[in-house]
Formats: structure tokens, sequence, C-alpha cells
């Protein structure tokens, strides 16, 4: 996996936004962030988008939310035909680097694959939602502590 980059907010352009639009209306449909939700993130201290490129070709994002203690990751993807290639991993692992002395929380389905990805990537599941989505099935909160 060579010539990764990984854009932060504070270089994240109007095309780039509009690339991370059109992919939550793919891959998440009802739960998709608008397009002036994420320039709204863009420009809140609060929050980072950040882009991932191989070469120069867009092929995944996260969005964050930033407190002083921890970090939520409130989405990260990758387009379908660059999955199971370490551009997610790579993602995660630029923002623990980012990151380094705070705590990440991601919130996932249980009926996600997601979730193996994640404890892959070091975090632990430390809460279950029961009955948290509109069919039934429970939410896992998951969390990486840099400390442990």
């Amino acid at each position: 996996m060579l010539n990764l980059l990984c854009k932060w907010s504070i270089d994240v352009n109007d095309k780039e936004l509009k690339l991370i639009s059109e992919m939550e209306n793919d891959y998440f449909n009802l739960n998709s962030y608008s397009y002036e939700e994420l320039c709204y993130f863009k420009n809140n201290e609060n929050y980072n988008l950040v882009c991932l490129y191989q070469k120069n070709e867009f092929v995944g994002y996260a969005i964050l939310f930033i407190t002083e203690s921890e970090i939520e990751i409130y989405k990260i993807a990758t387009k379908k035909e660059h999955r199971n290639k370490g551009f997610g991993t790579y993602l995660i692992n630029q923002i623990k680097l980012k990151y380094s002395k705070l705590k990440i929380f991601i919130e996932v389905n249980q009926n996600n694959n997601a979730y193996f990805f994640y404890l892959k990537n070091g975090f632990v599941k430390y809460k279950t939602r029961k009955n948290y989505y509109h069919d039934g099935s429970d939410a896992f909160l998951m969390l990486f502590n840099p400390i442990l």
C-alpha cells in the first residue's frame, strides 16, 4: 500500500465534501449525513473529517467528533472496490496516531461485519444497547484505549 495520504478537515475542499456526501448516500442510506451537515463538521473545531487517498484517488473517509478527553468515530468508510485491502486499518491507525492520548469510541450494529474489523484493530466491546436499531438489532459500543 504505497502513496497513501490523509487530508484532515483544514485541507478538505468542496469537491471532497461532495465525494463524502455521495458515499454517505450510497452506503448509509437513511443514516447518511447531508452535504450541509458535512460542511458544518468541516467548519466546527469539535469535528474532523479525514479523506484518504491512494495516489490521487479518493478511497475513503472518516468523520470524527472530538472532545478534550475522547473521540467518537461517527463514520468510517472505504469505497467498495477498495475494501479488504487495508485502507480502513490505515485510516484507523492514522486516527490513533493523531490522537494518541485520547480514548476512541465507536458504535456498530451487531449484524455489521465491521464489528470484527474493530476488534482486529484493538477496540473492545464495553456495552450493548439492546434493540437499539429499528429492526430490533443491538448496538455494540466499542472502545480503543491507548493507555491499556
